[in-house]
């Protein structure tokens, strides 16, 4: 079938919703399909083939309202050109498709914090996308059921659907080991840093284990507003011999991070009175994939694709204890350690693919065709 992929921005923009656009976009083109993206990102403006995926970018200039028109304006230049079905990425990129193809199949995902926290003038385009969507991917099971909770009524067409990790290919090949002495506990994080992270529940944790005696190093990648906040408590513990904050890495480099560590500690909370969560976890996933143990936060989507004990460990990122009592089971326990990497590995791996999230949407697109 031809799809209209209408995306909120795409690589080269990065960041989860672009990553999810451009994942979606190749792997409905794995699965046979012919895909035409029309998005807004920072790159030259205009047609990009990419393979054999039509990339248009209207560019980011001039804020929302103008973007908007130009999505509307081509579309309007393509209102000849046939397609079975539109999938917006998002709710406030499914709007074009509200004026211009209506009459479509519309699928709109579901990611969580963009659905939660809405301007309340916005709130009612929110509702007439909700209205007009046909089919509702949402990112985890959690996810969908707050948005239901909070809708007050049951959501037609919407459905958990997991996304896939980033590295399917890689994450297949032998794991490194940096250290042959299993004593010492190799510790990787990669997200945003900000408040809903949890960044400094995870260092204050480490830094307790390393105090105890315990052998570790914590590498965190990523960037954001928490940034020199977080440098500064890592002085502040003396603990610059042990835990390291790399900044922004590139793809080459995350994959070595994700082979030679052991444990990937993210002990997200929820912030502004729950509205603002983990709606999927693509990092913990990833670092699953390669066999890594995750930490989690006992919220959002990772209570999805996480048995506690058996392919990881949910903690309540409040409570430091619970956060310190996973760490030393796994310094304590190499061989409990990596049974564990082990299962989550093969979960991952199995089951937490893009090529499964796109067979589940088309499965129910191929419904309505017949």
């Amino acid at each position: 079938m031809k799809i209209l992929l209408l995306a909120k921005a795409y690589p080269p923009e990065t960041g989860g919703v672009e990553t999810y656009s451009e994942q979606v976009a190749t792997a409905y083109e794995r699965a046979g399909h012919t895909v035409t993206v029309l998005t807004a990102h920072p790159g030259p403006l205009g047609t990009a083939a990419r393979g054999t995926i039509s990339v248009v970018n209207v560019g980011q200039h001039g804020g929302q309202p103008a973007v908007f028109a130009r999505m509307l304006k081509h579309l309007w230049s393509i209102r000849k050109k046939t397609f079975a079905v539109v999938h917006a990425t998002t709710w406030r990129a499914a709007l074009p498709a509200l004026f211009l193809r209506r009459s479509l199949p519309l699928v709109v995902t579901i990611h969580g914090r963009e659905v939660f926290v809405v301007p309340t003038p916005l709130r009612p385009l929110m509702h007439m996308v909700l209205k007009h969507g046909r089919h509702f991917p949402t990112v985890s099971q959690i996810i969908l059921e707050k948005f239901e909770d909070d809708l007050g009524y049951k959501l037609e067409g919407a459905f958990a659907n997991w996304n896939g990790v980033s590295f399917e290919t890689a994450c297949t090949e032998p794991r490194q080991e940096e250290d042959a002495d299993t004593s010492k506990l190799e510790i990787f994080c990669m997200c945003r840093q900000v408040p809903r992270k949890n960044l400094d529940g995870a260092i204050r944790a480490a830094a307790t284990l390393v105090e105890c005696g315990n052998r570790l190093r914590f590498r965190i990648a990523g960037s954001g507003p928490e940034n020199k906040r977080l440098h500064a408590l890592v002085d502040e513990l003396g603990m610059g011999e042990h835990i390291h904050l790399l900044g922004r890495v590139d793809d080459e480099e995350i994959i070595p991070l994700y082979r030679s560590s052991h444990v990937f500690l993210h002990p997200q909370i929820a912030t502004r009175g729950g509205q603002d969560m983990e709606g999927f976890g693509l990092t913990i996933a990833d670092a699953m994939s390669f066999g890594c143990v995750p930490i989690a936060g006992a919220s959002g989507g990772p209570l999805d694709f996480i048995e506690h004990g058996t392919s990881g460990f949910l903690v309540d990122g409040t409570r430091q204890n619970e956060i310190i009592d996973a760490l030393t089971t796994l310094v304590s326990d190499p061989e409990r350690r990596k049974s564990i990497g082990l299962t989550a590995q093969a979960f991952a791996q199995k089951e937490i693919t893009w090529d499964m999230h796109v067979t589940k949407i088309i499965d129910r697109l191929n419904t309505d065709l017949r």
